[in-house]
């Protein structure tokens, strides 16, 4: 009995260490659990952060590219713009007009007068009307449709502006204007020669035959007058076109370069 009591005061000690060291067993795991995961948690932490970084610095350069892009959109788009009033910008136009209309009523009101009244003191002594102010006739008519047009084109400039004589529509109307005027001198000039004709001819000059001969030089001043003010703003638009082509290239080189 006594030997059995002291072989379990021997045993009971080893077996409360043995039980000790089962309980002691998961906080040690917990332990170096935790010791692997710190170095972990800072390599995930790094790696966000250089991720972060390239994230940052890629958005930066897409925003700088973006502005680059805008810009230079937006100064194409300023030229462009400016092209369509190019015509219009180097030179007072509105001058030039006025005094275009002015020269052409003025020579065509002179010649339209000594046309009416040969024509009229022909009627008046019972004689038939000279064929050379018939033929003036032609010219002068055209010489005031010429004027009316040139009106429009004031009138129109003073409403909607300068830019409003621009445009492929408006370069066609200058086109059949110009042929309107040709059509006139042509007719003037035909009178002209006949009128200088007839005063070779006679022995004695008349006044009327001298006054129609003026009167043709006065129309043919007036289409040649419409025709230069025509051949000014025609080069000026398609000038202007030119630009706006050019332009329109620069662009699209711009766009090419931005999208290599």
């Amino acid at each position: 009995m006594q030997t059995l009591a002291r072989t379990s005061r021997v045993v009971a000690p080893l077996a409360r260490a043995k039980g000790l060291s089962t309980v002691a067993k998961p906080f040690q795991s917990l332990a170096v659990s935790r010791k692997v995961a710190a170095p972990l948690h800072a390599a995930t932490n790094d790696a966000a952060a250089s991720a972060s970084e390239l994230a940052d610095k890629a958005a930066a350069k897409a925003k700088e590219a973006a502005s680059v892009a805008v810009d230079k959109a937006k100064e194409t788009a300023t030229k462009l713009k400016g092209a369509l009033n190019q015509a219009t910008l180097d030179v007072d136009i509105s001058q030039f007009l006025k005094f275009n209309f002015a020269a052409q009523v003025a020579l065509t009101a002179v010649s339209w007068f000594v046309v009416f009244t040969t024509s009229h003191a022909n009627i008046v002594k019972g004689t038939s009307v000279n064929p050379v102010a018939l033929i003036l006739l032609v010219g002068v008519a055209l010489a005031g449709y010429s004027a009316y047009l040139s009106f429009t084109y004031l009138t129109k400039a003073k409403k909607e502006g300068l830019g409003a004589l621009d445009g492929w529509a408006q370069l066609n109307a200058f086109y059949e204007h110009a042929t309107f005027n040709f059509i006139g001198a042509a007719a003037a000039i035909l009178a002209l020669f006949a009128s200088v004709g007839t005063l070779l001819v006679q022995s004695q000059s008349s006044f009327a035959t001298e006054a129609l001969a003026q009167a043709a030089g006065n129309v043919v001043l007036a289409h040649l007058v419409s025709l230069a003010f025509l051949t000014v703003l025609t080069r000026k638009i398609v000038g202007a076109y030119e630009k706006l082509a050019a332009w329109s290239t620069e662009f699209k080189n711009s766009i090419a370069k931005l999208g290599a």
